[in-house]
């Protein structure tokens, strides 16, 4: 096995630090060594896409009854939240994951309540909606970083690993 020397600045330090202490991995050498397979893997399933995409056909053009498919693959909850299709899945959580780079096909192995048509659907929505989708996702960055500051106001974050785990050890004691 070879021997690498790797830099990294202090913010991907910290990251691989919290990877380490949430115990899924021994060493910085084992989660950097499971980034690779994973990236490995990933690049495997990728590479004959384009090519099976090219060999499933003539492309047909969207006709308006695609776009009320499209369009019906979304709607809002009573909180204006965008979801997907007839999930709890939103619409940020494909969005973010299609901009990661994860195929239609990915997002449906990692979320498999979802239809891989709405996902299609919820792609091509974005894809020609791009401003207007950002502008809803960074309102909801917005509301999620809001919420999670009063969250932590309210329930502080410091010193909470050291308080579970107190709470086990005095669990297992009695």
């Amino acid at each position: 096995m070879a021997n690498l020397t790797v830099s990294l600045p202090e913010a991907l330090t910290a990251y691989l630090q919290e990877q380490l202490a949430s115990g899924h991995y021994d060493t910085a050498a084992d989660y950097i060594q499971a980034l690779i397979q994973q990236d490995k893997a990933r690049k495997e399933h990728l590479e004959p896409l384009p090519l099976e995409g090219l060999a499933s056909g003539e492309a047909m053009p969207m006709t308006a009854t695609d776009w009320e498919t499209v369009r019906a693959a979304v709607h809002q909850n009573h909180d204006g939240v965008v979801l997907v299709g007839n999930t709890r899945v939103t619409l940020d959580t494909v969005v973010t994951a299609f901009l990661e780079g994860a195929t239609a096909e990915e997002i449906v192995e990692q979320y498999p309540v979802l239809q891989l048509a709405d996902v299609y659907s919820v792609i091509a929505y974005y894809l020609r909606r791009k401003p207007e989708v950002d502008d809803y996702l960074k309102i909801r960055q917005e509301r999620a970083a809001q919420v999670r500051q009063e969250n932590e106001r309210r329930f502080n974050p410091i010193g909470i690993r050291d308080r579970l785990m107190a709470r086990l050890d005095h669990q297992s004691q009695s």
